[in-house]
């Protein structure tokens, strides 16, 4: 008897525990991006989406017709949220710094820019990462 409630004391101080703990999960589901590129379109800004932690912006240009892709990370204010553009190299994943999440802002979207005037360029970010990757805007 006196087992069963030492079992029950230990298993209701777990699962208080666990409730006191911030539940977040960084946002790292991949979203497609696409763009045509032409003599007056050389740029593409993504949708908005949420930045739940202080992790660096992942983007992966998988393919397209310039090289590189110059990019940044905006807040939801369209502010850029690092001093410096990454360039995203067409077929190697990276990642963007940003203080997106350090300074209060909770949704960021990712501008992609081209100095090519026609083609187009397409790949996958997320405002969130994990893992190791290289640093594109240093």
């Amino acid at each position: 008897m006196k087992l069963k409630r030492v079992c029950a004391f230990c298993a209701s101080v777990l699962m208080l525990a666990g409730s006191a703990l911030p539940a977040s999960a960084a946002n790292i589901t991949d979203t497609v991006w696409n763009f045509d590129l032409a003599y007056n379109h050389t740029s593409h800004t993504t949708a908005l989406r949420e930045k739940t932690d202080d992790s660096s912006t992942y983007v992966y240009y998988k393919n397209g017709t310039p090289s590189s892709l110059s990019c940044i990370v905006l807040n939801s204010e369209n502010q850029p949220m690092w001093h410096k553009n990454g360039p995203a190299v067409r077929g190697e994943p990276g990642l963007l710094y940003q203080t997106v999440y350090e300074q209060g802002y909770r949704f960021a979207k990712l501008k992609l820019s081209s100095s090519e005037t026609y083609g187009g360029a397409g790949g996958v970010w997320s405002p969130d990462s994990v893992g190791s990757y290289p640093v594109l805007n240093r």
